[in-house]
């Protein structure tokens, strides 16, 4: 069961990994307590993470009363910036801020298509090859959905749909792909970014040796 979530002021520093204050989990706990008529113990919690929202700042006023709408603001030199919004509204954000920088520079451009454009793994994504997912781990599939097979097809490793160990529904495959096709130099990149096993420090701990095994072996 996932609990959640606080909107607390964060007034700085600025931590490079935000954890949830123990005040904020006996928040949770106590208000699922009540609605449910549980005892959970904060001991019982397995897995914990926190993030920080940027908001435009209004001057005044409650963290959760703040707009959680984007700005775009141009500096004196000319930079445009985004600030604010929301990682759902990630295109739109996008798509304002190039929109800004045609206008306020004059530059030719087309009409933007990101809306109607299906994001990589959607079966109509175009220039990829709609296969059929039948027979994949189902849990492959929610994650890479049309390219579910590829991650497949690109796998060298002993094993590809095995998973990365027993209970955690990630494949070798898809340890190899973070490896060979998504980027990662490092264990945390695999094991903390790539596929979020980390937010389980228990899970987390199961499987770093097999990331470190993909890490030296691709890397």
């Amino acid at each position: 069961m996932y609990l959640g979530l606080t909107d607390e002021d964060a007034p700085g520093p600025i931590p490079d990994v935000p954890q949830p204050t123990s005040e904020e989990i006996d928040f949770l706990l106590a208000t699922v307590n009540t609605a449910l008529g549980s005892a959970l113990e904060p001991s019982e919690v397995i897995g914990s993470y926190a993030g920080l929202r940027p908001l435009v700042d209004t001057g005044g006023g409650r963290t959760a009363d703040v707009s959680r709408e984007h700005a775009i603001v141009e500096s004196p030199s000319g930079v445009i910036s985004v600030i604010g919004g929301k990682l759902t509204e990630y295109r739109y954000m996008a798509q304002d801020v190039l929109d800004r920088a045609v206008r306020s520079r004059g530059l030719a451009a087309g009409t933007c298509r990101t809306r109607n454009l299906p994001l990589v793994g959607a079966p109509a994504n175009p220039g990829s090859t709609a296969r059929p997912v039948s027979g994949l781990p189902a849990s492959l599939v929610a994650r890479y959905g049309a390219e579910a097979p590829s991650v497949l097809a690109a796998a060298t490793c002993e094993r590809p749909t095995d998973p990365v160990a027993d209970g955690i529904d990630v494949t070798r495959a898809e340890f190899e792909y973070a490896v060979t096709h998504e980027g990662a130099l490092t264990v945390e990149d695999i094991v903390d970014r790539r596929t979020r096993i980390g937010l389980v420090p228990g899970d987390r701990a199961r499987v770093v040796g097999v990331a470190k095994e993909f890490v030296a072996a691709l890397g």
